[in-house]
């Protein structure tokens, strides 16, 4: 694993190499392994002591995202197991462990990644990270994270991953504010 520091200068050398090249065109990953998800799916479901007027009570949290909405809805329950409040943000919500593993899976698979562990030994992959744009592949209802391959001190390609579709959208992603200078 990379340092903070390094990986901080990595960040810096992958924005001055972006300057040299225009990414390619968005890729779809002919790899995805199951249709595109959809409806709901329950991302946590525990019981929390909330303050109300009659003192604190135990409350029921369930967060739930909805992959075509792309919206992640947290409901609250009473003791009585009524639905006390729902609250809904557009955002991407973290990854759990089980979706950052599925990305890596996906990334593995992806040829341009064989071919480049192939020539290049102590490649790894990281990431995980939420990414949404406003409009794109990664708009919503995409459910995009983003993933990094490392050698020892560079970032060698920084792609994208829709988890709703279960498809690399970018395999060579280059932030806007970077592909002005070509």
């Amino acid at each position: 694993m990379l340092s903070y520091l390094s990986r901080s200068a990595a960040f810096a050398l992958l924005a001055l190499a972006s300057s040299l090249f225009y990414p390619p065109a968005t890729l779809a990953n002919e790899f995805a392994k199951e249709a595109v998800r959809s409806g709901n799916e329950v991302l946590a479901d525990y019981n929390d002591a909330v303050k109300t007027k009659s003192g604190k009570e135990v409350r029921r949290i369930q967060v739930v995202y909805n992959w075509d909405e792309g919206a992640t809805y947290t409901h609250t329950y009473d003791k009585s197991g009524a639905k006390a409040d729902t609250q809904v943000v557009y955002g991407s919500p973290s990854p759990s462990d089980a979706e950052v593993a599925e990305a890596v899976a996906i990334v593995e698979a992806y040829p341009d990644v064989i071919t480049i562990k192939r020539r290049q030994a102590g490649i790894t992959i990281d990431g995980g990270f939420p990414f949404r744009l406003s409009s794109g592949v990664c708009a919503r209802p995409a459910r995009c994270l983003q993933m990094f391959l490392f050698d020892a001190e560079n970032v060698v390609r920084h792609m994208l991953v829709d988890m709703r579709t279960r498809t690399i959208v970018d395999s060579d992603y280059i932030p806007p504010q970077n592909r002005e200078a070509n």
